[in-house]
């Protein structure tokens, strides 16, 4: 049994549909696949979802929806809202939009061995209060891990809104062959002035199978546990501890 949110094609139907119109009246506007997805994330989470189980009256509703004229209307002005808001604030990953489709034209056949998503908390060891205004990376052999596309940068910056948390997703590998093992051996490092440097290692037993998963699914993700900084001792403290700088 699988549940369907049958306004998912419809907005996505909608917001190709403006950008195209938009894109042949030569309106000043940012275009790539992930902007078109961002739009439709804008819109989704502004309007009621309408769920249904497995295939049953799909097309039915979805048939429905679209006679429903006003709530196209509604749709419509978040979509241009949407336009506009990502046009006027473009993301890093835009401009990369060109380079990473061709990578991913390239793909070859697998086997590939796919990492699941990483996901955590930095913490103020002190105070437990979230922590911000820091870069955290992802390492593998002492050297940055590339990640499966722009829109996951590595470094991950923590700011205040995002409580703490950062993410990564690393790009699936290679294999030899299918069902192949492979362990991998990941470090999280994080520093911030006045705080002892975070180093986390993870080991993560990887089985490569065919496809090359560009899916992101939260019951395939890694939840690492809460990372916590500490403050760096002061000289004072280190005298008492009995602990001199080399």
């Amino acid at each position: 049994m699988q549940v369907f949110n049958v306004m998912e094609e419809l907005v996505l139907e909608m917001v190709h549909e403006i950008f195209e119109e938009k894109r042949g009246k030569g309106f000043p506007l940012v275009d790539c696949e992930q902007c078109r997805l961002d739009v439709a994330c804008y819109v989704l989470n502004r309007i009621e979802p309408e769920y249904l189980i497995s295939g049953r009256g799909v097309v039915h509703v979805q048939n429905e929806l679209r006679q429903n004229f006003q709530k196209r209307a509604d749709i419509v002005s978040l979509v241009n809202e949407g336009i506009r808001i990502i046009t006027q604030n473009q993301r890093p990953y835009y401009e990369a939009h060109e380079d990473e489709s061709a990578k991913e034209e390239g793909i070859s056949r697998g086997p590939y061995f796919n990492f699941p998503a990483i996901i955590g908390t930095i913490l103020n060891g002190k105070t437990f209060e979230p922590a911000e205004n820091l870069n955290v990376f992802l390492f593998q052999d002492g050297k940055p891990v590339s990640m499966i596309d722009r829109s996951w940068p590595n470094p991950y910056f923590i700011v205040r809104s995002t409580r703490g948390s950062f993410s990564f997703w690393p790009r699936p590998i290679k294999a030899s062959r299918e069902n192949e093992k492979k362990n991998v051996n990941l470090e999280i490092r994080a520093e911030a002035e006045g705080f002892q440097p975070i180093r986390h290692f993870i080991d993560i037993q990887l089985t490569a199978v065919q496809a090359y998963c560009t899916t992101f699914s939260m019951e395939r993700s890694l939840k690492v546990g809460n990372l916590y900084f500490f403050t760096k001792a002061s000289e004072e403290e280190q005298r008492e501890l009995g602990v001199e700088d080399l």
